[in-house]
């Protein structure tokens, strides 16, 4: 321990009692030469008041100044209450920046270093623009502090981001809401790391700990994995006594031993931001097993919980430091070394020597101290490499094939295709990768982005990096380790064979001769090399790719556009928010896009993009060009019956291969459909043709034979003929395809500028077209340049959508809008529109209200709202009207087999969610009983104000089947004779009615119906015999009303495994014909669902009901239970009464998961046990009738399920098939 602890004990307190002024307190510091660092942690800074000073920032600024540049400060998130940083037009907004700068304030200009970590507030509270709102935060803290890169991980993404505080010691800053979070969240390169999938994430960090082996680290993120506060299900008497006040600070109502129920369930089945949700402990079990596996000392530290916490374990410390602003409850005991809610702050003290304590500071002085690791003895020498484990140089070619094991018999062949595998199993000569003279001598650094590929970075003594990727990719990586070597995943990687393992290879003469940038790809076999530790295990004796990586300055790359900064997508984008005169060079980025169509390289998402930042001509703002990369999937082949099925433009449209002719081409581009609707507004149909017939040009014949020449000569002979052949084919076609394409871009068209100034001018170009010219503005209005300017004709152009996002923009209409219906959205800042009474009803004007001055609107229909969410950009808000096709097929033991299907259409229009309206009919057909039935339903979203329609028809044929055993809980059963219980009744219904969601878990119904009956008397049926008034056998007809009120909570409506539904439903049915009985009908069914852990397999599922009629109903119109609804194991309908009850527990386990390119899905088990009863006037009974049984499950691409289920009564078995679960 540091012997000079008492000193700085008193001048901490005497600081703190404001003995000492700042220039005081610097001017007697103790000796710390034997610290070498200083860490800081404090979370939750967001709820303080910014008109009054707080003791604890107070307290921390003091800290800082004395320590100075031998400290760092990180806020643990949460630095922003309620919603984070959201745009200026929004309530929270003045309050939010004011929390900010007093945060901001405490630490400028104390020579720390400061980190900003956001937490699940900063993220909207969890909200649905979380990462707009991150954005904001991040440029704010970045302007306001010009410190540098001081809020981590950048630009929305998971990190890790390294920070290194000192020699050997390192801060390590992950973003866990972006883990926990179910909206949307942002992949790509982040810099270091990439993140391509989510788990991306972990292996990224698990990265980290391999490499710094010898480092001390402070990993920090929001989200703690140790905690006796309310988020480790810890309550204080408080909240079992007034449960209320975890909503309402002041809702001090008593509910005593029920209030408890609140902290229980919590504690067993918390929300999303609970350790006990699945989503979080999967993330706590996997967090605690990597830092387990640590050598070094390791911190975790975090916020979250607003408490101070310590908890050692083994040669981990877990911290919480979130009691700044908003100190609550914590608990001691489960192993915690420390707790308390005195606001305040947590100090890391590391020494020169290896030894660390721990220091938690309130304003009031020191709340607790703690050695944390002891001094460690001086470090050694590291090896030498030992030079007789180099390869032998005479080594320098290899001949064998790129994955043999791709090999498949005709059987295989038939169902999984052909594709690439002469390629994949041919043998070809290589050259072996030499790392010790390539690029001047190669050396790994860190792993790859990606679960499916192995991948290593490796580095020149220049800087540069290269990636060394496998020609493999291997899709169960995705997948559990336990279910890695089952049958289901070798058929997975069996999909790899689709892809041409030499495909890149082709690109670079062709791009060349287009025009644009590419990487160079060569290709080797690597040899176990220990120059390529820590990685020589995963990469040794595999045949890789290795090209160089562009990123940073390029400048010596005259294939990257010797550009001097290569950004990732996300910096790219927000550079072209920042500033108007930043622009992306539209043509060139067609020109990729021509060229991707051409190879058939349909997996062109933003991710597959960097961007060279180059100067323009007129010196003004940056100029953005693409390089794309991971050229997996050009010249794709996809052959074999399961192949030829998927790429179906109704199941799976995105897979076109590289044949002779283009087929769908809204398909292949739909990867990359909203970066292009972005990114090439400004051109024309004309402009694509002219980018597509210089393309076509430009791959000559010798350019095709070069590209073909870049192949291993093995492979040459193989594949090089056939290719030629498709090159030429393809050119012929390119220029058609991209007129196509084109036209399906010019239908909606999307202009995005900045957060600076614009002026939009709308104007008339004659009878049928519409110019949009937008230009650069001073903030008081005066027109600068011409930013965007393109004349749209209405035959091509359904609707323009404007976005003037921030600054002060102006829209000024002058003509009429041809037709073309225009969107105006403002976006922050003080915006203006003016109609000149000339805007039509095609006019829409969006913003908050005060957030546009209106002149003349004319006929303009304007979409103010107080919600700041009215100005958002989504790229995602637009999708073409599509039909698709739904299959039906089941089967049971009243029915036997039936079959069927249809169409579902949908259409979408702007700020239309999730579209503007869907129609889908299904007509079905029981081959025993040869009926049919044919069903409708339509959902109309938004018809009138926040009220949608809903509509539904039904026709079932006169030989459609119900069960009748007659009214009573033990009615009788003749199993010898089926028929004599089965009514052929045929039905017509209409219904309409209108739906509004009242929170987005809950929502509200009310509609009317009108249905007919016809019952067919058929003589020697119980259904004559039963005492059935003659009424039922003319043709009743009913009308009436209904309502019902739902609440849905559950994590996925197909495949649920947390949440709750429940819905409560009353009608009125009046008798409209002679004869027709009137009655009511009530039903309430609520099912819960629940899975121990977001890992685990299991999820139990829990159904209850009740049904009940009032009033004199006909016999089909009874409560029942049976069979194909809700008692398996027993006929349908098979007990029928006035009101019925039944419950049903079933347990589903996961036996595999299979997650390929062509198909995704789910494999599982499920065992269950139903029981119910009804009651009926005049009965007196006490039974409870049950089935039991079970049955299997798959899921296909998260869309569909299918199941079959066996279940057994004291009276049968009862086969049942179908699509989706019970319930």
């Amino acid at each position: 321990m540091n012997r000079s602890g008492p000193l700085l004990f008193l001048l901490f307190c005497l600081g703190a009692l404001g003995g000492l002024p700042e220039s005081a307190v610097a001017q007697s510091q103790p000796d710390s030469t034997e610290v070498l660092h200083r860490v800081f942690l404090i979370a939750d800074t967001g709820g303080f008041d910014p008109t009054k000073e707080e003791p604890v920032l107070v307290e921390l600024r003091r800290q800082l100044l004395l320590w100075g540049e031998g400290a760092t400060v990180a806020f643990l998130g949460d630095n922003i209450y309620p919603v984070g940083l959201p745009d200026s037009a929004s309530v929270h907004f003045p309050l939010s920046v004011a929390r900010l700068k007093q945060q901001l304030d405490a630490v400028k200009g104390t020579g720390a270093r400061i980190v900003f970590v956001p937490g699940n507030h900063d993220w909207d509270h969890s909200g649905p623009r979380g990462i707009e709102y991150l954005r904001n935060q991040e440029l704010f803290v970045e302007a306001y502090l010009d410190e540098g890169n001081t809020f981590l991980p950048d630009e929305g993404l998971p990190g890790p981001e390294t920070v290194e505080l000192a020699d050997g010691l390192e801060l390590v800053v992950i973003d866990t809401e972006w883990w926990l979070t179910n909206r949307e969240k942002r992949f790509g390169d982040g810099g270091r790391y990439e993140t391509r999938e989510e788990g991306d994430l972990l292996s990224n960090l698990a990265d980290v700990l391999r490499r710094k082996d010898d480092s001390r680290l402070v990993v920090v993120g929001h989200h703690p994995l140790i905690s006796n506060g309310p988020h480790g299900g810890r309550l204080s008497l408080k909240e079992h006594l007034f449960p209320l006040t975890e909503l309402w600070d002041n809702a001090y109502i008593p509910f005593p031993l029920i209030g408890s129920l609140y902290p229980l369930i919590r504690s067993w089945s918390g929300g999303r931001q609970d350790l006990s949700h699945p989503r979080y402990r999967s993330l706590r079990r996997i967090l605690m097993d990597l830092f387990e596996g640590f050598e070094e000392h390791l911190v975790y530290a975090s916020g979250h919980d607003h408490s101070l916490q310590h908890f050692p374990v083994g040669t981990v410390d877990y911290l919480v430091a979130g009691s700044a602003s908003r100190p609550k409850f914590v608990a001691g005991g489960r192993g915690a070394a420390f707790t308390s809610k005195a606001p305040g702050f947590l100090e890391l003290v590391y020494r020169t020597d290896g030894s660390s304590s721990l220091l938690a500071h309130s304003a009031d002085g020191l709340l607790h101290e703690a050695e944390l690791h002891p001094p460690r003895p001086t470090g050694t020498a590291l090896p030498r490499l030992d030079e007789r484990l180099l390869p032998d140089p005479a080594d320098s070619l290899f001949f064998g094939a790129a994955a043999p094991e791709l090999d498949a018999g005709p059987i295989k062949r038939f169902f999984m295709g052909e594709s690439h595998r002469p390629a994949w199993t041919q043998p070809v000569t290589l050259p072996v990768l030499d790392v010790g003279t390539l690029h001047g001598g190669l050396r790994p650094v860190q792993r790859g982005g990606g679960q499916q590929t192995v991948s290593v970075r490796l580095e020149n003594p220049d800087g540069h990096q290269f990636a060394l990727r496998s020609l493999t990719k291997d899709p169960t990586k995705t997948l559990p380790e336990e279910l890695q070597a089952t049958v289901a995943s070798d058929i997975v990687k069996d999909q790899v064979s689709i892809l041409h393992p030499y495909g890149a290879l082709l690109v670079p003469p062709l791009a060349k001769a287009v025009g644009v940038y590419h990487a160079t790809p060569s290709v080797y076999l690597v040899p176990d090399d220990p120059r390529l530790e820590p990685y020589a295990d995963i990469v040794g004796g595999r045949v890789m790719m290795l090209e160089e990586r562009p990123d940073d300055d390029m400048s010596h790359a005259e294939q990257f556009g010797r550009s001097e900064d290569v950004v990732g997508y996300a910096k790219m984008y927000s550079e072209l928010a920042e500033d108007n005169d930043h622009r992306v060079d539209a043509r060139f980025f067609a020109r990729n896009r021509v060229l991707d169509m051409y190879i058939s390289d349909w997996d062109r998402h933003e991710d597959q993009w960097r961007w060279a930042e180059l100067e323009p001509a007129d010196g003004n703002g940056k100029w953005f060009r693409p390089i794309p990369r991971d050229r997996d999937w050009a010249f794709n082949r996809m052959s074999g019956l399961f192949p030829s099925i998927v790429q179906s433009r109704y199941v799976l449209p995105k897979f076109q291969e590289f044949e002779a002719r283009f087929r769908y081409v809204l398909g292949l581009n739909g990867n990359g459909l909203p970066q292009d609707r972005r990114l090439t507004a400004s051109l024309s149909r004309s402009d694509w043709v002219e980018i597509a017939d210089s393309v076509s040009s430009a791959l000559t014949d010798s350019v095709l034979e070069a590209a073909i020449a870049r192949w291993p000569r093995e492979i040459q002979e193989l594949d090089g003929e056939q290719f030629l052949e498709t090159f030429k084919a393809r050119r012929e076609g390119l220029t058609d395809a991209v007129s196509t394409y084109s036209g399906h871009l010019d239908r909606a068209v999307d202009v995005v500028m900045s957060d600076k100034h614009e002026e939009f001018v709308i104007a008339s170009a004659g009878p049928d077209s519409t110019r949009v010219t937008v230009h650069k503005t001073t903030k008081e209005g005066e027109r600068r340049k011409v930013l965007f300017d393109r004349t749209f004709s209405s035959d091509r152009t359904r609707e323009v959508r404007l976005y003037g996002m921030g600054g002060n923009d102006r829209f000024n209409v002058s003509g009429t809008s041809s037709g073309i219906r225009i969107h105006m959205v403002g976006g922050t800042g003080e915006d203006h529109f003016d109609g000149a009474n000339q805007a039509t009803r095609g006019f829409f004007v969006y913003d908050t209200e005060g957030g546009m001055a209106i002149s003349e609107p004319g006929d303009a229909r304007l979409r103010l709202s107080t919600n700041p969410a009215v100005n958002q950009y989504d790229k995602h808000d637009f999708n073409f009207n599509s039909t698709l096709l739904s299959l039906l097929v089941g089967y049971n033991g009243d029915d036997g087999l039936f079959l069927g299907g249809g169409p579902v259409r949908t259409w979408y229009r702007f700020r239309k969610s999730p579209y503007r309206m869907v129609h889908r009919v299904r007509a079905a057909s029981a081959a025993r009983f040869q009926a049919f039935n044919l069903l409708y339903d339509g959902h109309l979203v938004d018809v009138a104000g926040r009220w949608d329609l809903e509509l539904e028809g039904e026709v079932r044929s006169p030989n459609s089947i119900r069960n009748y055993f007659g009214l009573g809980n033990e009615s009788a059963n003749v199993p010898a004779n089926r028929e004599f219980y089965q009514a052929r009744l045929e039905t017509l219904r209409l219904a309409a009615g209108v739906r509004r969601s009242l929170s987005p878990t809950s929502s509200a119904f009310i509609g009317t119906f009108i249905q007919r009956h016809n019952v067919q008397e058929d003589a020697g049926r119980f259904i004559t015999q039963a005492g059935i008034s003659p009424g039922s056998f003319e043709d009743p007809v009913h009308a009436g009303l209904g309502v019902d009120l739902t609440f849905d909570s559950r994590d996925n409506s197909l495949l649920p495994a947390r949440g709750l539904s429940w819905s409560n439903t009353a009608e009125i049915h009046g008798g409209v014909s002679a004869g027709s009985d009137s009655y009511a009908r009530f039903e309430s069914v609520a099912s819960t669902y629940y899975t121990p852990s977001e890992a685990s397999p299991y999820v139990v599922a829990l159904r209850l009901g009740v049904e009940h009629i009032s009033g004199d109903f006909p016999f089909w119109a009874s409560a029942t239970i049976g069979g194909r609804d809700n008692l398996r194991g027993w006929r349908s309908t098979r007990f029928a009464g006035r009101t019925a009850a039944y419950q049903n527990l079933e347990m589903r386990a996961r036996l595999t998961r299979f997650a390929g390119y062509l198909a995704q899905g789910q494999f599982g088990m499920l065992a269950f046990v139903d029981q119910g009863r009804v009651w009926t006037d005049g009965e007196q009974s006490d039974v409870w009738h049950r089935g039991a049984g079970g049955g299997i499950w798959a899921s296909f691409f998260g869309a569909a399920v299918l199941r079959a289920s066996l279940g057994f009564s004291e009276e049968q078995r009862y086969l049942l098939i179908g699509t989706g679960f019970l319930f």
